[in-house]
């Protein structure tokens, strides 16, 4: 690794990467996650550096485990996520150490879980919402209805919301999940209001030649475009308000491929299956009142 990279990581780990621990216990609401969403007094430039006085005195998630056993990622993929708001804003940040950063699709709505990438997921109760993002910046996003609220909800019943065709996915019940609801929908060609998102990389995209710090991910989603899926919570959520918010990451590792056919993958959380689509196990985010300084304290 030449010294520059050795001067990047040092600055990837000392200013990116601090630990927030979450709290456990037995039952499997107890072992959620929880985390508390700041207000910041500076909106957030999305431009995926993570260099705002916000994201510094945020707290940052703890590393991401596995999404079955709840073991720590290993050390070189020990993702972690921050999330603070303002009037205007949801703003969600990722560090994403990788020492071979590649990224391939380049169009949005490309299937981007197929490459390595970072996730997260709002739930809404009868809707989710669910963004993926890989190296190169290009966005999958798709709003999710429980099949039981779509059939209930006549006005779900127009054009907008057809239900047949190839951007629509048709989800069927799943018996760890919740298969008394029927299924999911979900609609790959809707995609959020006004979202921004950006990525930083600190190495080189798509050259095995020399080692890579990582990569980070800024994004920011507007209050106003919430609409269906903020249901009848208030946007911005009012002080003490609780959401359910999950980030998750997903690496192609051929070690991992050998005996799995599949991906490794982290969540926030473990999940218990090999699912990031399961909204009973999403973190607990409380939001706060509190605002951020605007420099350091």
């Amino acid at each position: 690794m030449s010294s520059k990279h050795l001067t990047a990581s040092v600055i990837f780990w000392l200013f990116f990467v601090r630990p927030w621990v979450a709290p456990a216990d037995s039952d499997e609401q107890a072992q959620l996650a929880r985390y508390t969403s700041y207000r910041v007094a500076e909106p957030i430039r999305v431009d995926g550096k993570l260099d705002e006085i916000g994201w510094r005195l945020a707290p940052w998630s703890s590393p991401f485990v596995g999404l079955i056993d709840g073991a720590t990622a290993p050390l070189e993929y020990a993702t972690r996520v921050a999330i603070v708001w303002d009037e205007d804003f949801l703003y969600l940040a990722f560090t994403i150490p990788e020492a071979h950063i590649r990224a391939d699709l380049t169009t949005r709505d490309d299937r981007i879980y197929q490459e390595n990438d970072v996730e997260f997921f709002i739930d809404g109760g009868d809707i989710y919402y669910e963004f993926e993002i890989n190296a190169r910046g290009t966005v999958y996003d798709v709003l999710w209805i429980w099949r039981d609220r779509f059939e209930s909800d006549h006005a779900l019943h127009t054009s907008a919301w057809e239900v047949s065709g190839p951007d629509v996915f048709d989800d069927p019940p799943k018996s760890y999940l919740e298969p008394n609801r029927g299924g999911r929908l979900g609609f790959i060609s809707w995609n959020f209001p006004g979202l921004q998102s950006a990525v930083h990389l600190e190495g080189t995209l798509n050259d095995d030649n020399d080692l890579d710090v990582g990569w980070s991910v800024e994004v920011a989603l507007p209050w106003s475009g919430f609409g269906i899926l903020a249901e009848d919570r208030s946007v911005p959520p009012g002080a003490g308000d609780t959401w359910r918010i999950d980030a998750s990451r997903f690496e192609k590792r051929p070690e991992e491929q050998a005996h799995r056919g599949t991906t490794a993958g982290w969540s926030w959380n473990r999940h218990g299956q090999w699912d990031s689509h399961m909204p009973r196990t999403f973190p607990l985010i409380d939001f706060s009142a509190q605002t951020l300084p605007a420099s350091n304290p």
